[in-house]
């Protein structure tokens, strides 16, 4: 081959955009005994330019040395073909050029996104990258936030080194409640300054509970009724002490709660509060719940309510019978006796007492000695009065319950 270059190609890698690369050189060979005249050398695109020690000619056997360096004008891939015309009889001989333009100066993301922070807490510290990708070093003017509940610290000034790069780390500390967000951005002395990524991140309480009620319903007066958990959430990134964990309105003895904080919530963390409600009366009753502790927030509370029932209920309280003549019975009138509490009810017995308890016979029932918890059963009276005129006793339910004896009212009249 009367005349060669060392290599079919070059290849250039990605490029800053109006940034020259670093040179890449092939040598060129005169194979022949007889100089050889050099007519030209091109690249075939001008974003790629060379220089060489050829001159107007290579002596006999000799060589000389082309450097090609890259400078993209435009951002993607670009081509070319290095060519020597020559007078060889192979000429021209060729490489081809590859490159591909980037932008000059770039950040690792688009968006950094901080989440859910609590209020006047700092959030975790999120990085981002800036990268040089010329070959000369990148000065930098300013970097801002647009956000003062963003700062940032970073190690890129005053400068970054050629084909360098630096970290920038932004911290959200919101100070109000709902979207924050921001705006990085780089100014420097790249063609594209300045870079910027968006910075989104909502501020929110930074102590919440996980309800604001907890209703107990009815339960039977003097019963521990089942725990319901609240969980108090520490949205900050430090230790939440707690203080207290009170609770407070008309009869807040009633309700008691018990839980594994410790005295503090871990920094991200939760801890469960279990409360129970045992009335002391009968009716509905309210407290609050309050958790005090060390987040601009405190206290955190939720309403409690619930409503006090006796342990045992009789229905009707009251049977009216019909006139009945002397000496006959009326059919059969029914009670309920309903055990409301979660345990089985002793039934010692049932009775009638009062001005005419013969009158209403013997009662009889299906509940037994015992009545199984949260369940009910019946008592049947009769009336068959002695005696002619207005008759009147009352059927008396003795029992375990705190409420013993139910009482229903019986009367009637006797032709």
């Amino acid at each position: 081959m009367p005349a060669y270059l060392s290599a079919p190609s070059l290849s250039f890698g990605s490029v800053g955009e109006n940034s020259p690369s670093a040179a890449k050189t092939l040598t060129f060979y005169n194979n022949e005994a007889a100089a050889l005249t050099i007519a030209s050398i091109a690249t075939g695109n001008p974003d790629f330019t060379e220089t060489n020690t050829c001159g107007a000619s290579v002596p006999g056997k000799g060589r000389c040395t082309i450097s090609v360096t890259f400078e993209p004008s435009i951002i993607g891939a670009e081509t070319g073909t290095l060519t020597v015309t020559d007078a060889a009889s192979n000429s021209p001989q060729t490489a081809a050029l590859t490159g591909t333009g980037i932008l000059p100066a770039t950040l690792s993301a688009a968006t950094l996104a901080f989440g859910n922070v609590g209020e006047n807490s700092p959030s975790v510290v999120r990085n981002i990258t800036l990268t040089n990708n010329q070959t000369v070093a990148l000065p930098i003017s300013t970097i801002t936030t647009g956000n003062p509940d963003y700062t940032e610290t970073d190690n890129c000034t005053p400068s970054v080194a050629g084909k360098g790069s630096c970290i920038i780390h932004v911290t959200l500390r919101p100070t109000t409640l709902g979207a924050d967000n921001g705006t990085l951005t780089v100014n420097d002395g790249a063609s594209n300054s300045p870079q910027t990524a968006a910075l989104t991140g909502t501020g929110i309480l930074p102590a919440t509970l996980s309800a604001a009620t907890l209703a107990f319903g009815n339960v039977p007066q003097s019963i521990a009724s089942t725990a319901e958990n609240i969980t108090v959430t520490n949205n900050q990134t430090v230790a939440l002490g707690i203080s207290s964990i009170t609770f407070t309105g008309t009869n807040p003895g009633d309700f008691g709660q018990t839980n594994p904080c410790g005295g503090t919530v871990a920094p991200k963390g939760t801890c469960i509060i279990s409360v129970t409600y045992t009335p002391s009366i009968l009716g509905p009753e309210t407290a609050t719940l309050n958790v005090n502790d060390g987040a601009s927030n405190t206290p955190q509370t939720a309403s409690l309510s619930g409503t006090g029932t006796a342990q045992a209920t009789v229905s009707p309280t009251s049977l009216a019978f019909a006139a009945q003549t002397a000496g006959t019975t009326s059919a059969a009138r029914t009670v309920t006796l309903t055990n409301n509490l979660s345990t089985a009810l002793t039934i010692s017995s049932i009775t009638f007492t009062g001005a005419d308890p013969s009158d209403f016979g013997s009662p009889t029932n299906t509940c037994g000695g015992s009545l199984a918890a949260k369940s009910h059963c019946t008592i049947s009276v009769t009336f068959a009065p002695t005696a002619t005129g207005t008759r009147t006793a009352t059927l008396n339910v003795n029992d375990s319950a705190n409420d013993s004896p139910q009482t229903a009212g019986l009367t009637g009249t006797g032709n």
